[in-house]
């Protein structure tokens, strides 16, 4: 299936908006900052979020509206990135989508890993005490 035939599914068939449709065939189902495959299993469907890049809280629905700002993303990185600017002083917002998103993404999401660098240290801890909770049951 063409990228159109899909997007077009999506929308027609499933009521998706489009920017919203753009964003999964973009993304490959996947979440854009940490890759985590989001539509083939029935959890990580229900985790899919789309994110704004540029966050709507900082920029005007001019440039938050714009599809190339629409990010498939897993709840768990966006709820670390939150409303977070990418963007550097004195770039323009609208030039960097259009020219440098993957930029803006990977900046995102070096963000992102050092936000959840300790909650992924917590549960390593919590998983191996319950795993030598079970293992001495």
């Amino acid at each position: 299936m063409e990228k159109d035939e899909a997007i077009k599914l999506l929308i027609q068939e499933l009521d998706f908006e489009s920017r919203t449709a753009m964003a999964y065939v973009r993304a490959g189902g996947c979440c854009e900052y940490c890759g985590r495959e989001l539509v083939f299993d029935r959890l990580a469907y229900a985790c899919a979020e789309i994110d704004h890049l540029l966050p709507r809280a900082k920029y005007s629905e001019h440039i938050t509206g714009k599809p190339e700002n629409f990010v498939l993303s897993c709840s768990l990185c966006n709820g670390a990135k939150r409303d977070t600017s990418v963007l550097l002083e004195g770039e323009n917002p609208e030039l960097m989508l259009a020219e440098a998103r993957t930029e803006l993404i990977n900046r995102a999401k070096k963000g992102i890993e050092i936000k959840l660098q300790k909650p992924n240290e917590m549960w390593k801890v919590v998983k191996t005490t319950f795993a030598a909770l079970i293992l001495s049951a």
